[in-house]
């Protein structure tokens, strides 16, 4: 295993050989240094939690180290993007693109068509992939076309904004997270997603009043959580079966809505007691049946999803009593620990 610090080394040459022999000539547009500050200002952006992407100039191809994530341009400037353990994929909508890189920071590796709109594909921990456009004027099109791999068996379901690609079980094979876009000033500006098929459309209705460059984006992502486990062990003093759930960068996302304001608050927790519920279910197993043993599982799961914004790791004891009266009651103090069946 190469250490970072030459792994990085061999990235910057590599990016350079790939620019050199396979990308088409990028039309003008500020460094790529820039694009990093750009995507900065959006704190709805995983570029702080981004891994970083190494590139093989000899079969063209970007991934992350695990190579659970693929980028591959082909002659024509073609960009695909390939969840490979996972039969899932998306298209970036350019064609004969000139590939950009950021030398010092291998995990910022970009894409420009011809008109000067930017895709920076930033990459999970998870192996999930969020898909940054830079927008530079009022001059771009408003509407960008992302084609997905996804299997013909599965079935799509909108949650308040988000998408859900459905298996035979109800379980998620992948999602698209609520659509967020910003302008140069971090104001929200007004999009949304139009599935055609297996097409997602992001319309993004910026006005004259916008600044630029706006960045928007369409998050793939595979799992909520990227953790699901049951345990036994004492917990506030009393021997327990736990189950354990962590969320994933992408279920971050969903749950907090893509930082699209309350609104998309609600709609996150909303989509994670749902759909975040069917996935933890589709563990099966020792966690599943610990999930149906009692009602208190259940309510304890709809209380950290609902009540308890901000905590990424949920622990769900089968030692609380099913709730009589509604959790909400007394949430700020027990915070989905209760101990009683109608008090805290």
């Amino acid at each position: 295993m190469i250490r970072k610090c030459l792994r990085e080394a061999a990235t910057i040459v590599a990016i350079v050989a790939l620019s050199t022999t396979i990308a088409m000539p990028a039309s003008a547009e500020p460094s790529s240094e820039p694009i990093r500050e750009t995507l900065a200002r959006a704190p709805e952006s995983i570029l702080d939690a981004a891994v970083p992407l190494e590139i093989d100039s000899v079969v063209g191809e970007v991934s992350s180290e695990d190579k659970s994530v693929v980028v591959r341009e082909d002659e024509a400037g073609l960009v695909d993007i390939d969840l490979s353990r996972h039969d899932i994929g998306i298209k970036l909508p350019v064609e004969h693109s000139g590939m950009r890189d950021n030398p010092g920071n291998p995990e910022l590796v970009s894409w420009e068509d011809g008109g000067g709109v930017v895709y920076a594909p930033l990459v999970s921990p998870e192996g999930d992939v969020q898909i940054n456009i830079v927008i530079p004027d009022s001059t771009a099109p408003r509407e960008y076309a992302f084609e997905l791999n996804i299997p013909d068996y599965s079935e799509l379901e909108e949650v308040n904004g988000s998408y859900f690609f459905l298996g035979p079980t109800g379980n998620v094979i992948a999602g698209i997270a609520p659509a967020w876009a910003r302008d140069a000033n971090g104001k929200p500006v007004p999009t949304h997603f139009e599935i055609h098929g297996k097409t997602v459309v992001q319309v993004i209705d910026y006005s004259n009043t916008s600044s630029f460059p706006v960045v928007a984006d369409p998050y793939l992502g595979k799992r909520l959580f990227k953790s699901i486990g049951a345990k036994y062990g004492k917990y506030y003093g009393v021997n327990t079966n736990v189950v354990t759930l962590q969320l994933s960068t992408w279920g971050w996302a969903v749950y907090t809505g893509s930082g699209s304001g309350i609104g998309g608050v609600i709609a996150g927790q909303g989509i994670l007691n749902t759909n975040g519920w069917k996935e933890a279910l589709a563990k099966g197993g020792r966690v599943k049946s610990l999930l149906l043993s009692k009602k208190s599982m259940r309510q304890q799961f709809s209380c950290h999803a609902l009540g308890a914004l901000g905590a990424g790791t949920w622990e769900l004891e089968t030692f609380r009593p099913n709730r009589t009266r509604h959790w909400t009651y007394g949430v700020a103090k027990h915070r989905c620990n209760w101990t009683t069946p109608n008090s805290l």
